[in-house]
């Protein structure tokens, strides 16, 4: 990771805060390149009053030129499926800082739950049915403006998830 710190130095003010958003990409997650740029254009990164360039625009040149850097990587058998690399995502989340979280499948047993109020972005991975108990801990994270469900299969507008009722009427309102 410090090796790489120095291509991540070398980024603009703006590529290396749409790289730090980043890193609420699972490891090893395929993702497509306009999913991404929804994201940062949700978040409010693409606005840009020096130019005419739409968000969507300005998004797919920031794209690109991150992975014109290796930032990103094309799945080799799919031009619109995209990865980062295990220690680029080290990197996203070792400069995302404290106000970042990813919760995998499994929540880890360490996390204190004081540390769920500092949170401002979070994304987790989408199970088949996704239960109250594992979102309990989320109730003190109030300061949410990024709770991002990552499906556990990208492309297949087939597969579905299932939250609870409970997280939606009781956790939710709380972020």
């Amino acid at each position: 990771v410090p090796a790489l710190r120095l291509s991540y130095h070398d980024l603009s003010a703006r590529l290396k805060q749409l790289f730090a958003y980043c890193c609420l990409i699972p490891k090893d997650y395929v993702f497509k390149k306009d999913d991404l740029i929804l994201w940062w254009m949700a978040e409010g990164f693409l606005h840009n009053s020096t130019t005419e360039k739409s968000m969507e625009r300005l998004g797919e040149e920031y794209f690109q030129e991150l992975l014109s850097r290796s930032f990103f990587q094309q799945v080799p058998d799919d031009e619109s499926l995209f990865v980062m690399h295990d220690l680029m995502n080290d990197l996203a989340t070792f400069v995302a800082g404290e106000f970042y979280s990813r919760l995998d499948i499994e929540v880890e047993k360490n996390v204190r739950k004081e540390a769920f109020k500092k949170y401002r972005h979070m994304s987790f991975v989408c199970e088949k049915y996704m239960t109250y108990n594992k979102f309990k801990a989320f109730e003190r994270a109030n300061s949410l403006r990024t709770f991002l469900a990552m499906p556990n299969v990208v492309g297949d507008d087939s597969w579905q998830f299932y939250l609870s009722s409970k997280i939606l009427v009781d956790t939710l309102p709380q972020l």
